[in-house]
């Protein structure tokens, strides 16, 4: 999925290894996958975590 291709922390190091010079652009898709990866980190850490699709809910029937 796209989310998971922006959370990829591969992805993330080859941007800070990368010598040439950044952009405006390069800095704010830099900080959107830091923000992505530091969400995804914190759902991990929290199964519980509502805002988490991939944790299924239970339906209460009235």
């Amino acid at each position: 999925s796209a989310a998971a291709l922006h959370e990829d922390p591969a992805g993330i190091r080859a941007l800070l290894l990368d010598d040439r010079p950044r952009t405006d652009r390069d800095l704010v898709d830099l900080a959107g996958r830091l923000a992505a990866l530091e969400h995804r980190v914190a759902r991990a850490a929290d199964p519980t975590d509502p805002t988490d699709p991939t944790v299924p809910t239970r339906r209460m029937d009235p």
